[in-house]
């Protein structure tokens, strides 16, 4: 991608991406699966548009409050990672409640898997949501490696 036409393809990726995580509120199991450097590329690509556009910032924070939930392999990923864990410290900065997440503790993948099948908290899924799910956040990563994310 040219780079007069990142921002383009960023929004496009970022818009990618937020549809997705905004589907998992009924199914949180649909985050499950994803490589870890996958994981690390959506939360970066989150800070970044919340960062560069500031009316995007409620917007980013909400989808990362949903990927860093107690217990979550992204929120495992995200502080197994310096870097992205010190961007999300500083992009929480103002948001209390998301600071929060970051500081908790962290519960085991035992611990949060209630039905011992589904990879969700407690709750069921189903397969089509899941894929669904995963296009879009695949749709986003792939727009993200077209400019060299």
């Amino acid at each position: 991608v040219p780079e007069h036409r990142r921002a383009e393809a960023e929004a496009e990726a970022f818009d990618a991406v937020r549809s997705g995580v905004l589907a998992t509120r009924k199914d949180p199991g649909a985050l499950a699966g994803f490589d870890e450097h996958v994981m690390l590329e959506i939360m970066a690509l989150l800070v970044k548009r919340g960062t560069e556009k500031k009316m995007l910032k409620p917007r980013a924070i909400e989808c990362l409050k949903l990927l860093c939930a107690p217990g979550s392999p992204w929120l495992r990923a995200a502080l197994g990672s310096p870097a992205v864990s010190d961007s999300l410290r500083e992009f929480f900065s103002d948001s209390p409640d998301a600071l929060e997440l970051l500081e908790a503790p962290l519960l085991s993948e035992a611990d949060t898997d209630v039905d011992g099948d589904s990879g969700a908290i407690g709750m069921p899924y189903d397969d089509e949501e899941v894929s669904a799910v995963n296009r879009l956040l695949l749709q986003g990563c792939e727009v993200m490696r077209q400019f060299n994310w």
